[in-house]
C-alpha cells in the first residue's frame, strides 16, 4: 500500500488480512501462507529521505491504528509435543505485552528499547547496538584475512610447483 506523503495528513487502510490459521500453511498463495502461526505479526512503515530535504529534518508523527477481530481458536492437535514446547503459542507475557502496547517477550523488544517489553523508536534503533558493529567489523576483518592468507598460500604453492617442474 503506498501513500505518499505531501505534507499534510494522510490516512489509508489495508486490504483485510486472512485470519491466523495453522490450516494456512497448506494454501498455495504466500499472502495465505504467511499467516499459519500464532505471535507477532509487523506492519512496516518507511518515508523516503528525500522528504527530509523538502519538508524539514525533524520527526514526522504517525498514528497507526490496527483492529483485531474474531476470537481465538484451539490450535493444532500434535502426535507427541512440539520442540519447543512454546514455539508456536502465545503466551500470557504475550498477551500482557500486547494489551500494554509494549513489545513481546526480549527478542521483540526492538531495537533502542530501554526497558523489557517497551519498544524503542525507528530513530533510537539506527543507531544499533555498539557491540554488534565491532563484531560485525570483527567478523569481516577476520574474514578478510583468511581470504588474502588463503590467497598467497594458492599463490607460493603454484608458483613452487612450476619451479620444481622447471628443475626436472
Amino acid at each position: 500500500m503506498d501513500t505518499a506523503y505531501d505534507g499534510r495528513q494522510k490516512s489509508t487502510a489495508l486490504p483485510p488480512l486472512p485470519p491466523v490459521a495453522y490450516e494456512n500453511r497448506y494454501a498455495p498463495i504466500d499472502r495465505l501462507a504467511g499467516v499459519r502461526f500464532a505471535g507477532w505479526y509487523y506492519l512496516a512503515v518507511s518515508l523516503d529521505p528525500d522528504v527530509g530535504a523538502q519538508f524539514g529534518e525533524g520527526a514526522v508523527g504517525l498514528t497507526l491504528r490496527v483492529g483485531v477481530s474474531g476470537q481465538r481458536r484451539a490450535g493444532p492437535a500434535y502426535a507427541g509435543a512440539a520442540r519447543p514446547a512454546d514455539a508456536f503459542g502465545v503466551t500470557g507475557r504475550d498477551e500482557a505485552a500486547a494489551r500494554g502496547g509494549g513489545g513481546g517477550d526480549d527478542a521483540s523488544d526492538g531495537p533502542g528499547a530501554r526497558e523489557p517489553g517497551r519498544g524503542g523508536t525507528a530513530a533510537e534503533g539506527a543507531g544499533g547496538d555498539g557491540a554488534m558493529k565491532v563484531l560485525a567489523a570483527a567478523g569481516i576483518g577476520t574474514g578478510t584475512v583468511l581470504v588474502a592468507v588463503l590467497g598467497v598460500w594458492t599463490l607460493v604453492g603454484r608458483r613452487r610447483a612450476v619451479g620444481r617442474r622447471a628443475s626436472v
